[in-house]
């Protein structure tokens, strides 16, 4: 079920956006992420986090990975091309590798919200000193 976006989006002004909100602006075309608008700032999630697949992140994010120069038909200039078999055993892997992050969703990756707090934003985690 998604979450409610707050009212107000454009509460961040554009004109001053870093490097970081490039990113954001990309990802923001899934209209997974929306801006939080509080003072603290950072990005809300619009869906449940159990229903964003990692490898689906992964696919919208590295549209393709061409681990090999072949894997690039405009750019191979690999001699042994016609007569490989590396190329279908890295196609393999991939596929294998995509279907395993498949298995495991953000909810997954989010299962101790304060270990992760505690490694990220070490001056927000409980228990943390403050001078």
């Amino acid at each position: 079920m998604p979450l409610p976006k707050p009212a107000g989006l454009d509460c961040f002004p554009r004109r001053n956006a870093g490097a970081g909100s490039v990113q954001v602006d990309a990802s923001d075309s899934t209209g997974r992420l929306f801006p939080a608008c509080s003072q603290a700032g950072g990005l809300r999630l619009s869906i449940d986090p159990a229903l964003l697949r990692i490898g689906d992140v992964v696919r919208e994010t590295e549209p393709n990975f061409e681990l090999l120069e072949c894997f690039n038909a405009e750019k191979n200039t690999c001699p042994l091309d016609p007569s490989c078999t590396l190329k279908g055993v890295f196609k393999q892997a991939e596929r294998r590798f995509l279907e395993t992050l498949d298995q495991y969703t953000l909810a997954d990756m989010i299962r101790r919200p304060q270990a992760l707090i505690k490694v990220l934003l070490p001056s927000r985690a409980p228990n943390s000193a403050r001078p």
